[in-house]
């Protein structure tokens, strides 16, 4: 329906930059875990995942949502391109 669900401010260079940095340490630090501290890591995702599976299928639809509106406008606008040109013919 075209409604706006969040905004995000944008990042200026050195923010980005210092956000990319810390991303970085902290996959060297995910790196140096046990295999036993990564498994227990990401069944804690799967189970916040199984937790909030209606949360998170209710974001997946809006996002698809507003990807099918802006597919539709972005096939429109071709043939309304020719519209007009048959029309001016």
């Amino acid at each position: 329906n075209g409604e706006t669900v969040k905004s995000f401010n944008e990042f200026d260079k050195s923010t980005l930059e210092m956000k990319l940095e810390k991303a970085l340490l902290c996959f060297k630090a995910w790196r140096n875990q046990s295999f036993d501290q990564r498994k227990r890591v990401i069944q804690k995702v799967a189970d916040l995942m199984r937790e909030k599976s209606t949360e998170l299928a209710t974001l997946i639809i809006l996002e698809i949502t507003q990807q099918v509106h802006s597919l539709l406008f972005h096939l429109a606008v071709p043939n309304k391109v020719v519209m007009a040109e048959n029309f001016l013919l």
